[in-house]
């Protein structure tokens, strides 16, 4: 589980800034795909 929390969105977002909820999707998931990108690079650099 606290792995799991490890890979979560980490930042800040705000609906308030003029973001459509699409492109705030978009953000949040892109962000999501960079934190479990960067987590498996590590992954890979301790083989």
């Amino acid at each position: 589980m606290l792995y799991a929390r490890k890979l979560s969105v980490n930042g800040s977002y705000s609906t308030n800034d003029g973001t459509n909820t699409n492109d705030f999707v978009k953000k949040v998931i892109d962000d999501a795909l960079k934190n479990i990108e960067e987590e498996l690079k590590k992954l890979d650099d301790k083989k």
